[in-house]
């Protein structure tokens, strides 16, 4: 796999002198596409004055996304003291720093409850409304493990397992999950029958009113 060395508080005049051990950034060479399965069902029910109602369920699971995962941290040890100071002494390869390498590790899953509604055009008026209540979850696979697995704020994004190696089994909000989301469109065409005078009726008649309007929940976010 393609590896790339990290150089700390490099020498200006030999920069590439490492003055100790150096992290190692690596590609695995397990790396996969990644995969999703959608699936929906849903029922309608057609009312009257043209409306139709809609419920229905989407959901869907994605496999092996980009994740970054962080390898040869320090033990503990019963033998050498857990400090800072002997962090390196506690690595299963004292001679390296982390080990960062990214792999096709990580999954993602989305459920969600979809209602609506629809008006067909009818004495000038159409409209679609749409609400939906879903989750998305995830085990850090925004790349930068930004959603499960963090020890610090976003930006930054480490997993925070420091005795295991993989943590594909912690899962937790997506950093764009939005829980709710309601969205109405709409479109009216104001009536001009009532117009007798010829000018007026040419400036007026035919105008449309029209929209979208969006409503939705926040997303995820860390206090420290």
């Amino acid at each position: 796999g393609v590896q790339v060395f990290q150089v700390d508080a490099p020498d200006l005049i030999n920069p590439v002198t490492a003055s100790g051990p150096q992290s190692v950034y690596r590609l695995s060479p397990d790396l996969i596409p990644a995969y999703s399965h959608q699936y929906s069902f849903g029922l309608e029910r057609t009312m009257p004055w043209g409306v139709t109602l809609r419920a229905g369920y989407t959901g869907s699971r994605t496999f092996h996304l980009l994740i970054q995962q962080v390898y040869n941290r320090a033990r503990p040890s019963t033998t050498i003291p857990v400090t800072t100071k002997t962090i390196q002494q506690r690595r299963p390869d004292p001679l390296r720093a982390d080990i960062i390498e990214i792999e096709s590790g990580a999954n993602a899953y989305y459920d969600a409850l979809v209602l609506g509604a629809d008006k067909r055009l009818s004495n000038g008026l159409t409209f679609r409304v749409t609400y939906g209540y879903g989750k998305n979850i995830d085990t850090g696979c925004d790349f930068t493990n930004t959603a499960t697995g963090v020890a610090k704020p976003p930006e930054v994004g480490t997993p925070t397992c420091e005795q295991c190696d993989h943590v594909s089994d912690h899962k937790g909000w997506s950093l764009f999950d939005t829980p709710q989301a309601f969205s109405i469109s709409y479109s009216y065409t104001l009536p001009s029958s009532g117009i007798s005078n010829a000018v007026a009726k040419t400036l007026f008649s035919r105008w449309q009113v029209s929209g979208t309007t969006t409503l939705q929940s926040g997303t995820p976010f860390h206090l420290h």
